[in-house]
């Protein structure tokens, strides 16, 4: 089977996010026979997977086609530009990065026997979400908007994929029929640079943990969640006052960059591995209020031997059980008593690690991908 990528970044080398799951599907479906990704923007460095290449078909400006309110205007060498690649390398089955690339299902149709829309996220209850927070009526009216090119680019497309069974609920719930949705879960990611088993931790952390948030930097809700933690620190210090906080990630916002203390809540903007911070942190702490699709940081944290604590809204969609994989959080106290927990009782610290670990592996890992990629593939192919 030939499946052509088509996504608004170049999606190698992947870092966080969209990218992240573009191409751990791409390396799923190369099992399956070739892949071409090709982007808007221009291609980045040559994979060096088996049978994955890289191309470019626009020049268009990518932060406006972000910016665009998901009805993004293709012009006429960008369609032709796409159509040629297509017509080289006759692709089984398309799949289109997620809503910004709606208006392309109709042209991909034309061209392949299966056209996938791969919803990250929802993005209308994305924009729902702000409507809780602020000017409630232009995030109702602009969420009805993009409700209804979601349900248009469902019905066009062949099958749509989304990240969990939560998200596929919430498009039932806007008329799309459940056996048109599949669901192919967000993987660990790097899965290339993980220890082979749970890694070894030496010594409990003690009074002085290392706290983690890897995230976006510069995306809205990691700011918010940042700045959140950022306030929580002295509040943690009474309790563990060696305690430091680690805010690691793309393109730090000024307002995270503001918040540093060196020794105590460090920045790392963009760091070029996440792999030596992976191997001192403690306990990895997620208090997002916002969010669409499932977390990769949670699922790179569980899969490193970390313990989280969590809001609800950042580990939703994983399948995590309170107290046995995850401990779940709403208010600062009771981010500092889990974080006290955790620091202070290695019993606890172990299970819980454990108890993740173990979780991500199996129902995150490499299998639970490619197995997800190949169905949703054959499904579409054969409708």
């Amino acid at each position: 089977m030939k499946t052509l990528f088509a996504t608004v970044d170049a999606c190698f080398p992947p870092v966080s996010g969209a990218d992240l799951r573009n191409w751990q599907n791409a390396v799923a479906a190369s099992r399956l026979g070739p892949v071409l990704l090709a982007s808007l923007s221009p291609p980045g460095a040559e994979p060096r997977a088996c049978g994955i290449q890289v191309a470019g078909f626009s020049e268009m400006n990518v932060e406006t086609v972000w910016g665009s309110e998901f009805d993004v205007k293709f012009s006429a060498p960008t369609l032709a530009r796409f159509r040629s690649l297509c017509a080289t390398f006759q692709p089984d089955a398309i799949v289109l990065e997620s809503l910004p690339l709606a208006n392309l299902v109709c042209p991909a149709r034309e061209l392949s026997k299966g056209v996938i829309l791969d919803l990250h996220n929802i993005e209308s209850d994305l924009v729902a979400q702000q409507a809780v927070v602020a000017a409630p009526g232009g995030a109702r009216r602009r969420a009805g908007r993009i409700a209804a090119i979601e349900r248009a680019a469902t019905r066009a497309a062949s099958s749509t994929w989304v990240c969990s069974a939560l998200d596929r609920d919430r498009l039932a719930g806007m008329g799309v029929p459940a056996e048109r949705v599949h669901v192919v879960p967000n993987g660990i990611p790097r899965p290339e640079a993980l220890p082979p088993d749970l890694p070894v931790r030496s010594k409990p952390p003690g009074r002085s943990p290392v706290l983690l948030f890897c995230a976006h930097l510069g995306y809205a809700p990691n700011i918010d969640a940042a700045s959140w933690l950022a306030d929580l620190m002295p509040v943690l210090w009474r309790s563990l006052p060696g305690a430091r906080l680690i805010l690691a990630g793309r393109t730090p916002h000024p307002s995270v960059c503001a918040r540093e203390q060196i020794g105590r809540i460090d920045v790392l903007p963009s760091p070029p591995s996440l792999v030596p911070i992976l191997q001192q942190a403690h306990i990895a702490v997620m208090p997002l209020r916002q969010g669409g699709g499932t977390r990769f940081k949670a699922l790179e944290a569980m899969a490193w031997g970390i313990p989280v604590v969590a809001t609800s809204k950042a580990v939703e969609g994983l399948g995590l059980r309170h107290g046995t994989d995850v401990l779940l959080a709403q208010t600062a106290e009771e981010f500092v008593a889990h974080i006290c927990n955790l620091a202070l009782d290695a019993a606890v610290h172990e299970r819980l690690r454990r108890n993740a670990y173990n979780h991500a592996m199996a129902h995150f890992g490499q299998q639970a991908i490619f197995s997800g990629v190949r169905a949703g593939l054959l499904s579409a192919v054969s409708s």
